[in-house]
């Protein structure tokens, strides 16, 4: 009897899974803090302006395309 019911199921396709949304994801980066961007910055712990740019583009391309 329950074969029956599930022969009239409509089943769902296959998900795509876009591989960059599972290998990559957004970027961390570590820029100075407001008024402090020329300060010396001992060991290069900081991110320069222009690789936190280039980072948050990076971040929001993936989040348009992956939702995340």
């Amino acid at each position: 009897m329950l074969a029956g019911l599930t022969a009239c199921a409509t089943a769902e396709p296959p998900k795509t899974v876009n591989t960059a949304c599972t290998a990559l994801g957004v970027i961390r980066y570590a820029n100075a803090r407001a008024g402090e961007e020329h300060a010396d910055d001992p060991g290069n712990r900081l991110d320069t302006a222009e690789t936190v740019a280039d980072v948050q583009a990076h971040n929001a391309r993936w989040r348009a395309m992956c939702g995340g």
